[in-house]
C-alpha cells in the first residue's frame, strides 16, 4: 500500500466517522424530555389548581399515546371531557370544584420544546390557604401513562409520579 493510499483511506474514515459524531449530536440536540409542573395559587374564595405537561428537552415531543388511570385502572377516555370526569368521580362530592379548564393531549399531538400543555386548572371554592393536603389526598387515586417521541423516534414514557424511560 502506498503512503498516498493510506492516506486516502484514513481521510474517508476519519470522515464517515466525523457524520456518525455529526449525525449523533444532531439526535441528541432535538431530544424532548417531558416532565409535569403543578401550580396553587391559594386566593381569598379558594384554591386554584393548574398542572400541565412541559417540555424541558431542546425537540418537540410527539404524542403517540395518553392513558389516564383512576386506581390504578385504565379510565375511559372516550368522554367529551375525560380529565374533567376523572377528576370529579376522584373528588366524589367530598370537595367542591369547577374545572375551568381540561384538555388530553391526542395522539400525534406535538408539545414543542420550552412549551407547556395545560391538562386542567380546577378551583376549589372555600378552601383556604393550607388545606391543599384535602385536594392532594383526593387526586392521590388519580395518575396518567404518557408515551411520546422524538423527531428521530426514540421513544419515550412518564408517569404523573414521574417516572421516566427512555
Amino acid at each position: 500500500m502506498t503512503p498516498e493510499l493510506a492516506i486516502a483511506l484514513l481521510a474517508v474514515v476519519f470522515t464517515a466517522y466525523q457524520a456518525y459524531l455529526s449525525r449523533e449530536h444532531n439526535r441528541v440536540s432535538v431530544m424532548p424530555s417531558v416532565g409535569t409542573t403543578i401550580h396553587w395559587d391559594a386566593r381569598d374564595d379558594g384554591i386554584e389548581l393548574s398542572y400541565s405537561l412541559v417540555n424541558y428537552g431542546l425537540g418537540p415531543a410527539r404524542i403517540k399515546k395518553m392513558d389516564l388511570l383512576f386506581q390504578k385502572q385504565k379510565f375511559d377516555t372516550a368522554e367529551h371531557a375525560p380529565v374533567e370526569e376523572l377528576i370529579k368521580k376522584a373528588c366524589d362530592g367530598r370537595l367542591a370544584l369547577h374545572v375551568d379548564r381540561s384538555a388530553l393531549p391526542r395522539p400525534g399531538f406535538c408539545i414543542l420544546a420550552q412549551s407547556e400543555y395545560l391538562l386542567f386548572r380546577a378551583f376549589f371554592p372555600k378552601l383556604k390557604r393550607g388545606e391543599e393536603s384535602r385536594i392532594k389526598s383526593a387526586l392521590e387515586i388519580l395518575d396518567f401513562h404518557l408515551v411520546y417521541e422524538s423527531v428521530y423516534g426514540h421513544r419515550f414514557e412518564l408517569t404523573s409520579v414521574g417516572e421516566k424511560r427512555g
